[in-house]
């Protein structure tokens, strides 16, 4: 029996129906995957857009970084780093006290690196940074860098700190490998320790006002914290006056019978390429001539090559240099004061009424001569031994990161 088949107008009804089903599955399916790949797009250009960002703040702060690390090897004294009209970077970078990470007011990005890079470093880090006249020998740098359009920002923090320029810093204000010969009026104090004097050769001091001081031995020790004692002062009690040398004077020393190489190894702790090579910055190496440091140029090691003459006031208490001079020193006129530790290969001559508060160690003989000299050491100069001065001094040498400090945050 034959199947009734359906009239042809309702078969072609049929067949449009599914036809239509099938362009609108098709449509369906298009426009899903239109939304889709549009929607895809879209995260990868949001995703192309931070991971710009991204590389944008890492590079401006480590840029800020570099800048406070080589600002902290060859400055004393902390400041702002802000990028230049010329850099196309956005980063700002500050120095902390060296223990601000541990402060409770700085947690996350947000206490060291505001969004606006004017408002930099924020109020959590403000009471923390470090100010003219601090301690710049051991620091937290803070650096923040922003993407172009400041929508991200990343932090990087790590904390420097000087290495020691000197092994064994002396401790007595006037040392000589070769000898002294003390025929004008200079003085030397310890309030310290028991030596004013410590020479490899003979020690003669017969001019009529040349004289050594140690510490009155009814009188304490003063706190390295206290100034040092002046000279004049009720301290000191009179150790040693012309020929007659006290016991403060240490001659003939057995330990200084060293060659010169072996006599700077002594105290410095290497060779004397490789302690310039290694604590000395570039920019600290100076020509031969007349030297003066600034206040920015404390608290650092400096070398001269060749004879110099000193001008002004090098180094402080609290920023203490260490000066080594490839030739002679020349301190007359218009030089006041040193503090540290100054290293001379030749000899040292100084007229007027300077003070050296630390320590002077001298490779060859140590002349101070009389005014039948042609070399003679007009005024009073005083060799003065500072604790803080001399120790602090040996503690400026090459700023480097400390071991675990690191660390970054970053915020898109």
């Amino acid at each position: 029996m034959n199947k009734p088949r359906l009239p042809y107008r309702l078969r072609r009804r049929q067949e449009g129906i599914a036809t239509l089903l099938i362009t609108v599955v098709i449509l369906v399916a298009v426009t899903l995957t239109l939304v889709f790949t549009a929607q895809t797009a879209a995260l990868e250009q949001r995703m192309s857009a931070n991971e710009v960002r991204m590389k944008q703040t890492s590079s401006a702060a480590q840029g800020g970084l570099e800048k406070a690390m080589a600002h902290m090897q060859s400055s004393s004294t902390p400041t702002l780093i802000a990028s230049g009209a010329s850099d196309p970077r956005i980063y700002r970078a500050t120095f902390l006290d060296p223990d601000a990470m541990d402060a409770p007011e700085v947690s996350g990005i947000d206490s060291v690196c505001p969004a606006e890079p004017a408002n930099f470093p924020g109020p959590a880090a403000e009471g923390l940074m470090l100010q003219e006249g601090d301690n710049f020998r051991d620091a937290t740098i803070v650096s923040c860098g922003w993407s172009d359009d400041l929508a991200a920002r990343k932090v990087v923090v790590l904390r420097m700190k000087a290495g020691p320029a000197m092994a064994n810093p002396p401790n007595n204000p006037l040392v000589a490998r070769g000898g002294l010969d003390m025929r004008g009026s200079a003085s030397v104090y310890n309030a310290y320790e028991n030596t004013t004097i410590r020479s490899g050769g003979g020690v003669s001091i017969s001019g009529a006002s040349g004289t050594t001081f140690t510490r009155h031995r009814d009188a304490p020790r003063p706190s390295d914290s206290d100034p040092v004692p002046a000279p004049g002062d009720s301290i000191y009690q009179l150790d040693s006056q012309q020929d007659d040398l006290g016991l403060g004077v240490i001659d003939r020393d057995d330990n200084f019978a060293l060659t010169q190489d072996q006599f700077f190894e002594a105290f410095m702790g290497m060779s004397k390429e490789d302690f310039r090579n290694t604590q000395v910055p570039p920019e600290n190496v100076h020509s031969s001539g007349e030297l003066a440091l600034g206040e920015d140029a404390r608290g650092q090691v400096h070398w001269v090559e060749g004879d110099v003459r000193l001008l002004g006031q090098i180094g402080d208490r609290d920023n203490p240099v260490i000066l080594v001079v490839d030739g002679d020193v020349t301190a007359r006129g218009n030089f006041d004061d040193f503090h540290g530790v100054l290293y001379v290969m030749g000899d040292l001559e100084a007229t007027g009424n300077p003070n050296f508060y630390g320590s002077a160690v001298i490779e060859g003989m140590a002349e101070v001569i009389d005014e039948s000299d042609p070399h003679f050491i007009a005024g009073t100069p005083n060799f003065i031994f500072d604790p803080v001065a001399a120790s602090g001094g040996a503690n400026i040498g090459a700023r480097s990161v400390v071991s675990g400090s690191w660390r970054d945050w970053t915020s898109y």
